[in-house]
Protein backbone atom coordinates (compact mmCIF):
# COMPACT_ATOMS: atom_id res chain seq x y z
CA UNK A 1 0.00 0.00 0.00
CA UNK A 2 3.04 2.48 1.16
CA UNK A 3 4.54 1.55 -2.10
CA UNK A 4 1.51 2.22 -4.42
CA UNK A 5 1.60 5.71 -2.70
CA UNK A 6 4.93 6.45 -3.15
CA UNK A 7 4.77 5.20 -6.95
CA UNK A 8 1.90 7.64 -7.09
CA UNK A 9 3.80 10.73 -5.77
CA UNK A 10 6.73 9.62 -7.91
CA UNK A 11 4.19 10.01 -11.51
CA UNK A 12 2.40 13.20 -9.75
CA UNK A 13 5.70 14.99 -9.38
CA UNK A 14 6.97 13.47 -13.19
CA UNK A 15 3.69 14.93 -15.10
CA UNK A 16 4.20 18.33 -12.68
CA UNK A 17 7.67 18.58 -14.07
CA UNK A 18 6.51 18.14 -17.28
CA UNK A 19 4.24 20.65 -17.86
CA UNK A 20 6.60 22.85 -16.55
CA UNK A 21 8.54 21.89 -18.48
CA UNK A 22 6.54 22.28 -21.46
CA UNK A 23 4.90 25.69 -20.13
CA UNK A 24 8.90 27.10 -20.45
CA UNK A 25 9.40 25.69 -23.62
CA UNK A 26 6.19 27.79 -24.56
CA UNK A 27 7.68 31.05 -23.10
CA UNK A 28 10.56 30.29 -24.42
CA UNK A 29 9.32 30.09 -27.99
CA UNK A 30 7.37 32.91 -27.72
CA UNK A 31 5.01 32.21 -31.08
CA UNK A 32 3.99 28.77 -33.10
CA UNK A 33 6.02 28.27 -35.80
CA UNK A 34 3.79 28.21 -38.98
CA UNK A 35 5.60 24.86 -40.45
CA UNK A 36 2.31 22.72 -41.51
CA UNK A 37 4.61 19.40 -42.81
CA UNK A 38 2.25 19.39 -45.63
CA UNK A 39 2.43 21.01 -49.73
CA UNK A 40 1.23 24.14 -50.13
CA UNK A 41 -2.03 24.03 -52.77
CA UNK A 42 -0.73 23.09 -55.99
CA UNK A 43 -1.64 26.14 -58.76
CA UNK A 44 -2.19 29.87 -57.73
CA UNK A 45 -6.00 31.41 -57.58
CA UNK A 46 -7.58 32.99 -60.87
CA UNK A 47 -6.18 36.21 -59.65
CA UNK A 48 -2.95 35.31 -58.27
CA UNK A 49 -1.23 36.91 -61.99
CA UNK A 50 -3.09 40.34 -61.12
CA UNK A 51 -2.33 40.70 -57.33
CA UNK A 52 1.39 39.93 -57.74
CA UNK A 53 1.39 42.81 -60.72
CA UNK A 54 -0.46 45.34 -58.35
CA UNK A 55 1.96 44.35 -55.44
CA UNK A 56 5.06 44.68 -57.85
CA UNK A 57 4.09 48.05 -58.92
CA UNK A 58 3.81 49.76 -55.76
CA UNK A 59 7.00 47.94 -54.04
CA UNK A 60 8.67 49.31 -56.84
CA UNK A 61 7.81 52.86 -55.22
CA UNK A 62 8.28 51.65 -52.05
CA UNK A 63 10.12 55.25 -51.30
CA UNK A 64 6.91 56.33 -50.50
CA UNK A 65 5.78 55.15 -47.09
CA UNK A 66 2.09 54.95 -48.23
CA UNK A 67 2.93 52.72 -50.94
CA UNK A 68 5.15 50.52 -48.73
CA UNK A 69 2.13 49.45 -46.94
CA UNK A 70 0.21 49.00 -49.36
CA UNK A 71 2.54 46.89 -51.49
CA UNK A 72 2.92 44.79 -48.33
CA UNK A 73 -1.25 44.10 -48.42
CA UNK A 74 -0.82 43.56 -51.55
CA UNK A 75 2.04 40.84 -51.42
CA UNK A 76 -0.43 39.37 -48.52
CA UNK A 77 -3.05 38.77 -50.73
CA UNK A 78 -1.21 37.41 -54.18
CA UNK A 79 0.46 34.47 -51.24
CA UNK A 80 -2.78 33.78 -49.94
CA UNK A 81 -3.58 33.04 -53.55
CA UNK A 82 -0.46 31.27 -54.48
CA UNK A 83 0.86 29.41 -51.37
CA UNK A 84 3.29 27.34 -53.39
CA UNK A 85 4.96 30.47 -55.17
CA UNK A 86 8.23 30.68 -52.96
CA UNK A 87 9.23 34.19 -54.60
CA UNK A 88 5.84 35.30 -53.50
CA UNK A 89 6.73 34.45 -49.90
CA UNK A 90 9.72 35.80 -49.30
CA UNK A 91 9.09 39.01 -51.09
CA UNK A 92 6.21 39.10 -48.22
CA UNK A 93 8.86 38.31 -45.42
CA UNK A 94 11.04 41.08 -47.23
CA UNK A 95 7.81 43.52 -47.05
CA UNK A 96 6.77 42.88 -43.50
CA UNK A 97 11.01 43.53 -42.62
CA UNK A 98 10.88 46.79 -44.56
CA UNK A 99 7.74 48.09 -43.52
CA UNK A 100 8.68 47.61 -39.89
CA UNK A 101 12.12 48.79 -39.98
CA UNK A 102 11.31 51.91 -41.67
CA UNK A 103 8.03 53.03 -41.97
CA UNK A 104 7.41 52.03 -38.47
CA UNK A 105 11.24 53.48 -37.41
CA UNK A 106 11.47 54.09 -33.88
CA UNK A 107 13.88 56.65 -33.98
CA UNK A 108 15.63 57.33 -30.34
CA UNK A 109 12.87 55.81 -28.32
CA UNK A 110 13.17 51.74 -28.55
CA UNK A 111 9.39 51.91 -27.53
CA UNK A 112 7.70 53.98 -30.01
CA UNK A 113 5.68 51.88 -32.57
CA UNK A 114 7.15 48.79 -30.68
CA UNK A 115 3.73 47.27 -30.86
CA UNK A 116 3.18 47.27 -34.70
CA UNK A 117 6.98 46.78 -35.51
CA UNK A 118 6.74 43.10 -33.41
CA UNK A 119 3.83 42.30 -35.56
CA UNK A 120 5.22 42.97 -38.61
CA UNK A 121 8.64 40.64 -37.75
CA UNK A 122 5.82 38.16 -36.60
CA UNK A 123 4.27 38.19 -39.67
CA UNK A 124 7.46 38.30 -41.99
CA UNK A 125 8.85 35.54 -39.79
CA UNK A 126 5.45 33.24 -40.80
CA UNK A 127 5.82 34.23 -44.35
CA UNK A 128 8.97 33.09 -44.27
CA UNK A 129 8.59 29.68 -42.67
CA UNK A 130 5.98 29.36 -45.13
CA UNK A 131 8.26 30.06 -48.37
CA UNK A 132 10.83 27.57 -46.89
CA UNK A 133 8.29 25.04 -46.65
CA UNK A 134 7.26 25.14 -50.16
CA UNK A 135 10.33 24.14 -51.34
CA UNK A 136 10.09 20.41 -51.37
CA UNK A 137 13.89 19.17 -50.20
CA UNK A 138 13.09 21.37 -47.20
CA UNK A 139 9.77 19.99 -46.36
CA UNK A 140 10.24 16.42 -46.35
CA UNK A 141 13.16 16.73 -44.57
CA UNK A 142 11.86 18.65 -41.78
CA UNK A 143 9.07 16.57 -41.69
CA UNK A 144 10.40 13.34 -41.34
CA UNK A 145 13.20 14.75 -38.64
CA UNK A 146 11.97 18.11 -37.05
CA UNK A 147 15.39 19.29 -37.61
CA UNK A 148 15.74 22.58 -39.17
CA UNK A 149 19.72 22.16 -39.76
CA UNK A 150 19.31 19.64 -41.41
CA UNK A 151 16.64 20.75 -43.38
CA UNK A 152 18.63 23.79 -44.34
CA UNK A 153 21.23 22.17 -45.39
CA UNK A 154 19.07 20.99 -48.21
CA UNK A 155 19.01 24.01 -49.72
CA UNK A 156 21.51 25.56 -51.69
CA UNK A 157 22.70 29.29 -53.15
CA UNK A 158 19.84 29.33 -55.45
CA UNK A 159 17.52 29.19 -52.91
CA UNK A 160 19.04 31.42 -49.72
CA UNK A 161 16.68 34.44 -50.26
CA UNK A 162 13.86 32.47 -48.19
CA UNK A 163 16.50 31.44 -45.51
CA UNK A 164 17.65 35.38 -45.39
CA UNK A 165 14.52 36.99 -45.04
CA UNK A 166 13.24 34.42 -42.48
CA UNK A 167 16.57 35.20 -40.28
CA UNK A 168 16.25 38.59 -40.23
CA UNK A 169 12.83 38.84 -39.08
CA UNK A 170 13.46 36.23 -36.73
CA UNK A 171 16.50 38.51 -35.68
CA UNK A 172 14.55 41.78 -35.35
CA UNK A 173 11.43 39.76 -33.33
CA UNK A 174 14.01 38.03 -30.81
CA UNK A 175 15.59 41.16 -30.16
CA UNK A 176 12.64 42.91 -28.34
CA UNK A 177 11.25 39.99 -26.04
CA UNK A 178 12.07 38.71 -22.53
CA UNK A 179 15.11 37.26 -21.81
CA UNK A 180 13.52 33.94 -21.77
CA UNK A 181 12.47 34.01 -25.19
CA UNK A 182 15.73 35.27 -26.34
CA UNK A 183 17.35 32.21 -25.18
CA UNK A 184 14.50 30.11 -26.53
CA UNK A 185 15.47 31.25 -30.13
CA UNK A 186 18.89 31.41 -29.18
CA UNK A 187 19.75 28.09 -30.72
CA UNK A 188 17.29 28.18 -33.59
CA UNK A 189 19.42 31.50 -34.60
CA UNK A 190 22.58 30.23 -34.84
CA UNK A 191 21.40 27.49 -37.26
CA UNK A 192 20.33 29.72 -39.58
CA UNK A 193 22.99 32.55 -39.19
CA UNK A 194 25.64 28.89 -39.48
CA UNK A 195 24.24 28.16 -42.92
CA UNK A 196 23.75 31.90 -44.72
CA UNK A 197 27.50 31.85 -43.75
CA UNK A 198 28.37 28.63 -45.41
CA UNK A 199 26.21 29.68 -48.60
CA UNK A 200 26.81 33.41 -49.15
CA UNK A 201 27.96 35.20 -46.27
CA UNK A 202 28.03 38.74 -48.73
CA UNK A 203 24.20 38.24 -49.23
CA UNK A 204 21.98 41.12 -49.20
CA UNK A 205 24.77 43.51 -48.61
CA UNK A 206 26.36 41.25 -45.90
CA UNK A 207 23.27 40.62 -44.17
CA UNK A 208 23.82 37.81 -42.01
CA UNK A 209 27.34 40.10 -40.16
CA UNK A 210 24.89 43.44 -39.78
CA UNK A 211 21.72 41.74 -38.19
CA UNK A 212 24.04 38.37 -36.14
CA UNK A 213 26.36 40.94 -34.29
CA UNK A 214 29.08 38.39 -34.14
CA UNK A 215 31.55 36.56 -35.91
CA UNK A 216 32.42 33.23 -35.19
CA UNK A 217 33.31 32.59 -31.93
CA UNK A 218 36.88 33.86 -31.45
CA UNK A 219 37.80 36.78 -29.01
CA UNK A 220 35.90 38.99 -26.84
CA UNK A 221 32.31 39.32 -27.60
CA UNK A 222 32.68 43.32 -28.22
CA UNK A 223 35.81 42.82 -30.64
CA UNK A 224 33.80 39.78 -32.52
CA UNK A 225 31.01 42.27 -32.45
CA UNK A 226 32.91 45.51 -34.57
CA UNK A 227 34.32 43.03 -36.77
CA UNK A 228 31.42 41.64 -37.80
CA UNK A 229 29.64 44.85 -38.60
CA UNK A 230 32.61 45.88 -40.15
CA UNK A 231 33.00 43.15 -42.58
CA UNK A 232 29.55 44.30 -43.37
CA UNK A 233 30.88 47.52 -44.08
CA UNK A 234 33.86 46.49 -45.97
CA UNK A 235 31.14 44.35 -48.42
CA UNK A 236 29.25 47.17 -49.15
CA UNK A 237 30.24 50.27 -47.84
CA UNK A 238 27.34 52.34 -49.73
CA UNK A 239 24.66 49.95 -48.33
CA UNK A 240 23.66 52.63 -45.70
CA UNK A 241 22.42 50.09 -43.13
CA UNK A 242 25.74 49.08 -42.81
CA UNK A 243 26.69 52.00 -41.16
CA UNK A 244 23.87 53.28 -39.35
CA UNK A 245 23.24 50.05 -37.91
CA UNK A 246 26.84 49.97 -36.75
CA UNK A 247 26.49 53.53 -35.23
CA UNK A 248 23.33 52.86 -33.67
CA UNK A 249 24.03 49.21 -32.08
CA UNK A 250 28.09 49.32 -31.61
CA UNK A 251 28.94 52.79 -30.63
CA UNK A 252 26.39 53.61 -28.54
CA UNK A 253 26.66 50.60 -26.74
CA UNK A 254 30.22 51.26 -26.19
CA UNK A 255 29.96 55.50 -25.62
CA UNK A 256 31.71 55.93 -28.87
CA UNK A 257 30.15 59.40 -29.91
CA UNK A 258 33.10 59.76 -32.81
CA UNK A 259 32.28 56.62 -34.15
CA UNK A 260 28.57 56.87 -34.39
CA UNK A 261 28.63 60.92 -35.43
CA UNK A 262 31.25 59.47 -38.09
CA UNK A 263 29.19 56.70 -39.61
CA UNK A 264 25.87 58.75 -39.53
CA UNK A 265 27.95 61.80 -41.64
CA UNK A 266 29.06 59.55 -43.62
CA UNK A 267 25.48 58.26 -44.44
CA UNK A 268 24.33 61.55 -45.09
CA UNK A 269 26.74 63.19 -46.58
CA UNK A 270 26.33 59.87 -49.75
CA UNK A 271 24.09 59.89 -52.48
CA UNK A 272 21.37 57.78 -52.14
CA UNK A 273 21.46 56.71 -55.72
CA UNK A 274 25.16 55.47 -55.43
CA UNK A 275 23.41 51.86 -54.92
CA UNK A 276 20.82 51.97 -57.39
CA UNK A 277 19.09 48.47 -56.58
CA UNK A 278 18.80 49.81 -52.45
CA UNK A 279 17.63 53.15 -53.73
CA UNK A 280 14.60 53.09 -51.10
CA UNK A 281 16.61 51.72 -48.31
CA UNK A 282 19.62 54.19 -48.51
CA UNK A 283 16.89 56.97 -48.50
CA UNK A 284 15.03 55.96 -45.56
CA UNK A 285 18.06 55.17 -43.84
CA UNK A 286 19.26 58.95 -44.64
CA UNK A 287 16.17 60.10 -42.77
CA UNK A 288 16.87 58.22 -39.87
CA UNK A 289 20.76 59.38 -40.21
CA UNK A 290 19.41 62.47 -39.80
CA UNK A 291 17.20 62.47 -36.84
CA UNK A 292 19.51 60.20 -34.34
CA UNK A 293 21.93 63.08 -35.02
CA UNK A 294 19.82 65.71 -34.06
CA UNK A 295 21.21 67.22 -30.32
CA UNK A 296 18.70 65.75 -28.45
CA UNK A 297 18.62 62.23 -30.00
CA UNK A 298 22.78 62.60 -28.94
CA UNK A 299 22.13 63.58 -25.13
CA UNK A 300 19.59 60.83 -25.07
CA UNK A 301 21.77 58.48 -26.64
CA UNK A 302 25.28 59.66 -25.00
CA UNK A 303 23.95 61.20 -21.44
CA UNK A 304 26.82 61.59 -19.47
CA UNK A 305 26.14 60.56 -15.22
CA UNK A 306 26.45 63.67 -13.23
CA UNK A 307 30.02 62.61 -11.01
CA UNK A 308 29.15 61.70 -7.68
CA UNK A 309 29.75 64.16 -4.73
CA UNK A 310 32.83 63.12 -2.97
CA UNK A 311 31.87 61.80 0.71
CA UNK A 312 31.93 63.59 3.37
CA UNK A 313 34.80 63.33 5.56
CA UNK A 314 34.26 62.16 9.40
CA UNK A 315 35.97 65.28 11.91
CA UNK A 316 35.38 64.61 15.07
CA UNK A 317 34.54 67.93 16.58
CA UNK A 318 37.05 67.16 19.80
Amino acid sequence: MKQSRRRNRRLKTLFARLALAGAFALSCSGRPKAFSYVAPDIGPGENAAELRALADNWWQRREDPLNARKALAAYQHAFDADRANVALGVRLAEANFFVAEYVFAPGCDPERNLAPRLELYAQGLSAGERALEAHEEFRITHRQTRDEARALARLDTAKIAAIYWTYANMVRWSQEQNWFRRLGNKQRLEIYRHRLLELNDAYHYGGVYRLGRSMEKNGAIDIASRNAYERAIAIAPNYFANRRIYAQEYAVAKKDRELFERELNDVLQTEAQVLPGAFPENKFEQQIAGALLQPECLNRLFRIKKEEEPRRVFKPRY
